[in-house]
């Protein structure tokens, strides 16, 4: 099973105006994986936190467990893309996640479109009268595992979803529905937020610039 324990004093807040956050690697933190525990597959490349997003923010304090970097940002991608994907996607895309204005998400899957990358996994929130509903989108194995929701803190579920998402696109997809409750004093005032995971749909393997169908 997928263990996500962090608070939210892991995540220094004061973080978040250095834009972005080299982090350690979880493995060596986590150690040997349990006999028979599925295994994750490979680290994320970035984690985007949009700071005016309290939700956001919040998966920010997992990032150690999910990606080597996160980017922080205001909800402008010319940053992150003029200075960093541009130029690393041109050696093919590596995988990125989020939890971000849907707008953002559209971007960044038109731009992964022409660099063989594709959205893998996808969760839409929606505020409704009593709470948040979700639906998600992705790997049949991952939406039915029973072991990635029912925390009292649905981005904390996100968070192992992140995890455990496979880096490729299903061979089997599946769509999951469900509401959760507001957790007190986390407000967040977005309507509509998505989560989701873009990783290329080729690896490079071998020489660069050399692809290989996953």
């Amino acid at each position: 099973m997928f263990d996500i324990k962090v608070t939210r004093r892991n995540f220094v807040l004061g973080s978040l105006v250095a834009g972005s956050l080299p982090l350690g690697s979880w493995a060596a933190a986590k150690g040997q994986a349990q006999p028979g525990s599925r295994r994750p597959p490979a680290r994320l490349h970035k984690l985007l936190v949009d700071r005016n997003i309290p939700e956001s923010v919040r998966l920010g304090a997992y990032s150690s467990a999910v990606a080597d970097e996160v980017f922080v940002f205001d909800g402008d991608l010319t940053q992150l893309w003029n200075d960093e994907l541009r130029s690393q996607w041109k050696t093919g895309p590596r995988p990125i996640a989020g939890l971000t204005a849907p707008s953002v998400r559209l971007v960044l899957e038109q731009l992964g479109r022409d660099h063989d990358a594709r959205v893998v996994f996808s969760a839409e929130h929606r505020k409704v009268a009593d709470g948040t509903r979700h639906s998600l989108a992705g790997s049949d194995s991952l939406l039915t595992s029973p072991e990635f929701r029912g925390s009292a803190d649905w981005v904390a579920d996100m968070a192992k979803y992140v995890q455990a998402c496979p880096h490729e696109p299903p061979s089997r997809k599946t769509m999951l529905e469900y509401e959760t409750g507001e957790r007190p004093g986390e407000p967040g005032n977005q309507q509509r937020l998505v989560t989701w995971v873009l990783a290329p749909i080729f690896r490079l393997d071998g020489p660069l610039n050399t692809k290989t169908m996953i």
